[in-house]
């Protein structure tokens, strides 16, 4: 059974939710949930490359690394599920929120710009960063 009352787990179930909220929003003309990341991205690529000379667009494969956000997340709950041992779970913790955190620092030197992020990277960031702090005894659960 999984402890709900684990910070961690209540963080990586932050982070599954918020992969299917919105992450890009322009303005209302339009939305892209986390899952929806590489999707949007390859239509920018075939839309550039309809306007560049060459006819050819960049493709980045980078972007289906977003799809590591919830795995991750998932892993840290089938650690606690399966009752894995507590050095695994840790690193899985870790990993869970490491790799959102880094994308993101990575995405923010790239644009420059915080313009455009939803509320789903935002929940994101949130979850990744508390589920860090829980894991190295920075916040205790209340006992």
């Amino acid at each position: 059974m999984i402890d709900f009352k684990r910070i961690e787990n209540i963080c990586a179930i932050v982070m599954v939710v918020a992969f299917f909220l919105p992450w890009v929003s322009g303005g209302g003309m339009f939305s892209f949930a986390g899952y929806q990341l590489p999707n949007a991205a390859e239509m920018l690529t075939n839309l550039s490359a309809a306007f560049s000379e060459s006819g050819q667009g960049d493709t980045y494969y980078s972007v289906y690394l977003v799809y590591l956000v919830p795995l991750l997340a998932i892993g840290v709950l089938a650690t606690d599920y399966l009752k894995s041992d507590e050095k695994v779970a840790h690193y899985a913790a870790i990993a869970a929120g490491v790799f959102p955190v880094v994308g993101f620092l990575i995405g923010l030197i790239n644009t420059g710009s915080l313009q455009g992020l939803a509320i789903g990277v935002w929940l994101t960031m949130l979850a990744a960063i508390v589920m860090l702090l829980a894991t190295f005894g920075v916040i205790k659960r209340p006992e």
